[in-house]
């Protein structure tokens, strides 16, 4: 006979699961994830090398062990064959690692990915590009059964220190995961430009369940698929001044979500690569009826020395319920060999 505590425990664990891959890990600062945002962007940059990382905080001020996120990648480009014609086709290799943790239960979820990308110039003056991008790799989840307390470990008098006769699943396992994305942008010798993608995450529909054995019910919980688009462009104001507006969204597990809002870039020092960006954006999310929902005002500062860039982004509440929910990141890049701005990538 199964036990009343365990068939609350199957239901918490599946609502956990259900919960946990219904949203995949999203950064306010998505341009300083590339990898994570589309596939197609390995390797589209102005150089050879990029590594960025990226640290999200989320309700600090109400978690004792707040949500957080961490994304670091690596990214390579390789021109092609611009002996045979002026056209700058170009190869990206890309090296993905991310985390997310979430408190109470201590669910985790690590990633790994391996991503590869082709840029296809289509013009001789190599103004416009279209890049076709895929990723693969590993996705792991656990839990701790430590947080977690049965009726048979009560001691009878101060606590739950006794050993639990309760049988669990496996807190550990390992999917293979599969995306892939497309990136279109276009820019012209004034410094003009505009970049649009989609991408599609989790195409393979890993099993996202810990009850995936039999003796725990077979259960098999496909990750949703994560469609993803954006729309970013760069408006130069002057040799100072550029305009950076943006539109990022994504629909997955019946939830659309998403941010829109823009940045300006200040260069300060030309010769030796020094710029401020500052900007904001506002996110939100859709119910089923399409009604907005406007969650947070995002207020960012970068700051762009040399090849190295340095972001820093704070989330401010819109709602009336709850106006703390402090949520911050922040994000750091390199980029090697940087060549021009011939191929227009958005930074925050």
């Amino acid at each position: 006979m199964i036990r009343l505590t365990k068939l609350i425990f199957l239901g918490l664990v599946i609502l956990g699961c259900k919960q946990s891959v219904a949203q995949d890990a999203t950064f306010s600062q998505a341009f300083a994830s590339p990898l994570s945002l589309n596939p197609a962007l390995s390797g589209s940059f102005d150089g050879k090398l990029r590594l960025t990382s990226i640290y999200h905080n989320q309700w600090a001020d109400q978690l004792d062990n707040p949500i957080s996120s961490y994304a670091a990648s690596m990214d390579l480009r390789f021109p092609l064959g611009r002996f045979k014609s002026n056209k700058q086709n170009a190869l990206g290799f890309g090296l993905l690692a991310l985390t997310d943790r979430t408190p109470g239960i201590r669910m985790n979820t690590n990633v790994l990915n391996v991503s590869g990308a082709f840029h296809k110039s289509l013009n001789l003056q190599n103004t416009q590009f279209i890049s076709v991008g895929i990723q693969f790799g590993v996705l792991q989840r656990s839990l701790s059964y430590q947080t977690i307390f049965f009726s048979d470990q009560f001691n009878g008098t101060d606590g739950y220190t006794q050993i639990s006769a309760e049988d669990f699943p496996e807190n550990n396992f390992a999917v293979g995961d599969l995306s892939a994305g497309i990136v279109y942008q276009v820019s012209n010798a004034n410094n003009l430009g505009l970049y649009t993608g989609i991408s599609f995450h989790h195409l393979n529909r890993p099993n996202s369940s810990f009850y995936r054995t039999e003796p725990f019910g077979n259960i098999d919980i496909a990750a949703p698929i994560r469609y993803g688009a954006f729309v970013a462009a760069r408006i130069p104001m002057g040799k100072v001044v550029q305009i950076l507006p943006r539109l990022n969204a994504g629909y997955q597990n019946n939830r659309l979500d998403g941010n829109a809002g823009t940045t300006f870039r200040f260069l300060i020092d030309k010769y030796q690569g020094t710029a401020i960006h500052i900007g904001s954006w506002i996110q939100a999310d859709f119910d089923e009826n399409t009604n907005p929902q406007f969650n947070y005002l995002v207020g960012m500062m970068g700051i762009e020395y040399s090849n190295v860039l340095f972001g820093f982004s704070r989330n401010f509440s819109l709602q009336a319920i709850n106006p703390i929910r402090k949520t911050w990141e922040v994000s750091v890049a390199y980029l090697g060999n940087y060549d021009d701005e011939l191929v227009l990538c958005p930074k925050f």
